[in-house]
């Protein structure tokens, strides 16, 4: 701002969208961009200050959970975002930093920079190292430096969506030939899809006469391609109505689509669920680590169905080519076993800390084990029942029963389990848990440890997504420590409005 032709134009932007009634005296009123900068920085320091103050009552207690990812802009970064579960049992998620980062983000360099930058602050790092840590698969071994690592759903549902159509070798052998020649008709599906969105959002005549743009194509996001296969579909009349305007690229690949609606409909069934349980696991309003499992469950299910061509929830099953749908559950089968064995103990027991799953039904019985066992070591030690009776049984009666697996034997534990809920209830977890406070106070404070761990790292790329703002090539002078405080200062001020009304109030 310190330019006076910076100047005029402030004012002119101002008159032309306001009243126009500023003049020479705002013009000489217009701060110099030094002082815009030194009261940004000092309000990013009081909101990163206030941050990691509202996040020390819960430090050192299990109750804290980091989300970190690396990211490149003109170097590289690391976006650091802590999660916790308040007393009114609300999850809140907090930026505390973006740190620079080095080449090889190794899970050692990683670690040695999170300890860094939380003991720069006053953690000790016996307080860093009790956090829980959300990433990428990159990075699973960072397990070994904190008290666990979960592994980030929305990279494995990305995945597992793009090994359905393109399967791994060691997959790929073990599919039938047939099948194999199935497949690329569901990436021409999605490939179709993306070349008709670009179409029309590089016209900006079909653009101004479309109710909604579709997704705009991005070829580093694989679900990309389904996001844009959904919104051509729902669009398809629209776009139909605007075939002359589209270049001749669009106007092939939506021909395509429209004339091929078997194949359209083949490829929704089994990868749409994935785009939306995508869209869920990337919230930061709620919790939703207790989701995670029962979702790979209902994908499990109905996959495995088609497979054995049971198609019984397809509707209209004469413009679907089910052969197409067979080939896609088949595939998807194998990797989905896959990512499902990385998911750990946490997400077995926030499935067992959920009202709506915590009979978990649609699981096997060594997994109901695994959960309670989980949830039960986490329970203070009193609690346990000793009037249980130890008397053997014999062996052909247990077959016999329909449950052979050791109940547990913490009364809270089996009082939750006993109790009865209405899964059509629109209660939601945080609803629940704070609502039965009072009646399973071990419970709870398990539930606020386990439901605070974010599932997803997605909430790390929207810091990217602000830094690009600030940073390029020709700003490389910047300090560090100044990017981090405007970076992680803003992404506090945009999820916190309050406080800046705070601190102008101060």
């Amino acid at each position: 701002m310190g330019g006076d032709c910076m100047r005029d134009l402030v004012i002119d932007v101002a008159n032309a969208t306001g009243s126009g009634i500023f003049g020479k005296e705002a013009k000489a009123q217009i701060p110099h961009r030094q002082t815009i900068q030194t009261h940004t920085l000092k309000f990013s320091d009081e909101l990163i200050k206030r941050a990691f103050g509202e996040l020390k009552p819960y430090v050192g207690k299990q109750r804290v959970n980091l989300i970190v990812d690396h990211g490149k802009i003109v170097s590289n970064y690391l976006s650091m975002f802590a999660s916790y579960i308040d007393d009114s049992f609300k999850l809140r998620l907090l930026p505390i930093g973006f740190i620079p980062s080095t080449d090889s983000k190794t899970g050692a360099d990683t670690a040695d920079a999170i300890i860094d930058r939380l003991q720069s602050v006053g953690w000790s790092e016996e307080e860093a190292r009790s956090c829980s840590i959300t990433a990428d698969g990159a990075l699973a071994n960072l397990g070994t430096h904190f008290s666990s690592y979960i592994r980030c759903v929305s990279h494995s549902i990305h995945l597992l969506g793009e090994k359905v159509v393109d399967p791994l070798e060691k997959h790929a052998k073990m599919l039938d030939p047939e099948i194999m020649k199935l497949l690329p008709i569901a990436r021409e599906c999605l490939d179709n899809a993306q070349n008709v969105s670009s179409a029309i959002r590089n016209n900006f005549q079909a653009c101004s006469e479309m109710s909604r743009l579709p997704t705009l194509p991005n070829d580093t996001r694989w679900l990309n391609g389904l996001k844009c296969l959904v919104d051509v579909t729902e669009l398809s009349k629209e776009i139909l109505g605007l075939m002359s305007k589209l270049s001749l690229k669009g106007r092939t690949s939506m021909y395509w689509l429209n004339d091929h609606p078997e194949y359209v409909n083949a490829v929704l069934p089994i990868e749409k669920p994935l785009l939306t349980y995508s869209i869920d696991f990337q919230r930061q309003d709620e919790v939703t680590l207790h989701r995670v499992l029962p979702a790979y469950k209902v994908i499990l299910n109905k996959w495995s169905a088609y497979k054995d061509r049971d198609f019984s929830k397809i509707v209209d099953k004469d413009i679907v080519d089910l052969d197409l749908i067979e080939a896609m559950a088949t595939s998807g089968l194998k990797p989905l076993q896959h990512y499902y064995s990385q998911f750990g103990t946490h997400h077995y027991g926030a499935t067992l800390l959920s009202p709506r799953t915590k009979h978990m039904k649609n699981f096997t019985k060594e997994e109901r084990k695994r959960a309670v066992s989980y949830i039960s070591e986490m329970l203070p030690k009193d609690l346990i029942d000793l009037n249980v009776d130890t008397t053997e049984v014999p062996e052909y009666i247990l077959e016999m029963s329909d449950n052979t697996e050791k109940a547990p034997t913490h009364s809270e534990l089996k009082r939750y389990l006993d109790e009865s809920f209405n899964v059509k209830s629109s209660e939601k977890i945080e609803e629940y848990w704070s609502r039965k406070r009072l009646d399973f106070p071990a419970l709870y404070t398990v539930a606020v440890k386990v439901l605070a761990i974010v599932p997803s790292e997605s909430v790390c790329e929207t810091t990217f997504s602000t830094a690009a703002f600030l940073l390029d090539k020709r700003r490389t002078r910047l300090r560090t420590e100044t990017v981090e405080k405007i970076v992680v200062g803003s992404q506090i001020a945009s999820k916190n409005p309050d406080w800046v009304d705070d601190l102008k109030t101060n």
